[in-house]
Parts: structure tokens; C-alpha cells; sequence
């Protein structure tokens, strides 16, 4: 049997469940949590960050920190 698995690529958040018998089950991020704010970054190392560790980092590195991309799609802002 295969798995399907439902993402919801929020403008906030982001969220992913699958179903396991017959009931959806959340899935955890790598801080253990449901929810992960839509961000992601670039630290002074040159690693991505996502997340909570990117939401952050915007407060800090705002330039090097992008959030609520859904938010600038069909503009003529570059990310």
C-alpha cells in the first residue's frame, strides 16, 4: 500500500500529515513541532536554515532571510 502525504505550503506556515489507519497523522519537523513558519536563510557559514532558526535570523540578517514568499509571487520583487 502506498502512503500519500498532504503538505499545506502556507504564506505563515507549513504543515504535512499522512494517513495512518485511516486517520491523518501530523508530521514533526526537526524541532519536534507541526508547524514550521515559511522561512528560510542563509547563515554566515553559507548553510541554509529553515524554520524557526530562519524566522529568526530575519530579525538579525533580514538580507539574507526570505519569509511570506507566497506573499511576492506574480511581483517584481526578487528573492
Amino acid at each position: 500500500m502506498s502512503t500519500v502525504i498532504g503538505i499545506d505550503f502556507g504564506t505563515s506556515t507549513t504543515e504535512a500529515a499522512v494517513i495512518r489507519e485511516g486517520k491523518p497523522v501530523m508530521l514533526l519537523n526537526f524541532e519536534q513541532q507541526e508547524i514550521t513558519p515559511s522561512a528560510v536563510g542563509i547563515d554566515n557559514s553559507g548553510n541554509y536554515v529553515i524554520g524557526e532558526r530562519a524566522k529568526a535570523q530575519y530579525l538579525l540578517f533580514p538580507e539574507n532571510t526570505a519569509i511570506e514568499i507566497k506573499r511576492k509571487i506574480g511581483t517584481e520583487e526578487r528573492i
